[in-house]
């Protein structure tokens, strides 16, 4: 019966290397939600950086290859090994993010933290320089790797991204598509990001998440909306600006802290690749059934034949979606997952669907999920 599913979905979605051809973007994203002081804010960093890429995933018009590891499987192991196994073209775009405790060894000068992942077991951390040196022999046109790291729960920061403020649908018409084109496609080279420099912490809360990284994706938001210019050099600047800009009170004296974050770029500009052929990875998951859906080059009629494949691969028998604002929190919806998919069909305006919580590859008795529209 699988079998019977995956050749319903190659012959309904067209998920073909002969039909598709795009540059891809590739998004890693781990963090770690499970530990007892930081995980609450690092499960608000996993959902709004999981919602900033899928969303510029729209504008830019790319295939978006977008895995998460939290929790129990936010190790060294699933790096090293979904690294491995990425399959990417020479025109291709790697962004990998990581939220979580970091650490530094004495005497070495490497100024990017390790990862320690979700464990104390100093063997099982991982320096994102080793990542770095994993995603170059991979050979992208462009990596991206940005981490927050050192998180110590602090009460008192409330910062919350332009992203986070909408508690509807996204809508494409606010933003320069151009302006992101630019950023991701245009530039080829690397980026590497940590949320503090050498020997400092880095603060988060419970209810916002990683300060650096609420202040990341509100720098992106100012590059859709024209404040901020387009070059990766601008938005680590930007960035490392607004972060070290912000006075972080604490309980003890001296009563307030900073944070200042480093960076890396390595970047030149080139010429947008547009559609350029390059392998496509046949394979299925909720996210890509859902852009198909929602696909208008499809028939309404072509799309409604493909719902029952969907369902029966994805959805148990009673299952429900949440649709929520670009906030994450606020439910604009709550439906069948049948009535969810027929309406996505049917509606003329919805140009992507994003997955905020979800089983993308299995069964589903309830998804989260924020639409990215183009009215």
């Amino acid at each position: 019966m699988k079998r019977f599913i995956s050749i319903v979905f190659a012959l309904f979605f067209g998920f073909t290397a002969s039909n598709i051809s795009a540059q891809t973007l590739h998004a890693l994203i781990f963090c770690n939600t499970i530990d007892p002081n930081i995980g609450e804010g690092m499960k608000k960093d996993m959902a709004n950086i999981k919602q900033a890429i899928q969303t510029i995933a729209a504008c830019l018009d790319c295939e978006l290859e977008l895995e998460a590891f939290d929790g129990a499987i936010c190790t060294k192991e699933n790096v090293i090994k979904c690294i491995d196994e990425m399959e990417v073209g020479r025109d291709d775009v790697v962004f990998f993010y990581y939220s979580g405790h970091g650490s530094h060894a004495i005497n070495d000068s490497d100024p990017f933290p390790q990862m320690c992942m979700n464990t104390n077991i100093e063997s099982l951390w991982l320096p994102v320089a080793k990542v770095d040196k994993l995603l170059a022999n991979k050979q992208p046109k462009l990596r991206i790797i940005i981490t927050d790291c050192c998180n110590i729960k602090q009460q008192g920061v409330s910062i919350k991204p332009l992203f986070a403020q909408y508690d509807g649908a996204t809508s494409l018409n606010n933003y320069n598509v151009a302006a992101f084109r630019k950023l991701f496609l245009n530039e080829k080279g690397k980026v590497i990001m940590t949320s503090s420099k050498l020997g400092e912490p880095s603060w988060c809360n419970s209810e916002n998440g990683g300060l650096f990284t609420c202040d990341f994706i509100d720098i992106l938001d100012g590059v859709g909306h024209n404040r901020i210019e387009a070059s990766w050099e601008s938005v680590c600047k930007n960035t490392h600006d607004k972060t070290f800009a912000r006075v972080i009170p604490k309980r003890e004296p001296p009563f307030s802290t900073k944070q200042e974050p480093y960076y890396v770029t390595n970047t030149s500009p080139e010429k947008d690749p547009g559609t350029n052929p390059h392998p496509y990875n046949n394979t299925e998951t909720l996210f890509k059934a859902l852009q198909t859906l929602v696909n208008k080059n499809l028939s309404v009629d072509a799309r409604l034949k493909m719902m029952p494949a969907v369902l029966k691969q994805y959805f148990s028998s009673d299952a429900k979606v949440k649709t929520v604002g670009y906030n994450n929190t606020t439910i604009v919806d709550y439906e069948d997952a049948e009535v969810f998919l027929q309406r996505i069909i049917l509606s003329p305006y919805i140009k992507q669907i994003n997955i905020i919580n979800g089983n993308i590859n299995g069964k589903n008795s309830e998804i989260t999920v924020h639409e990215v529209r183009t009215n």
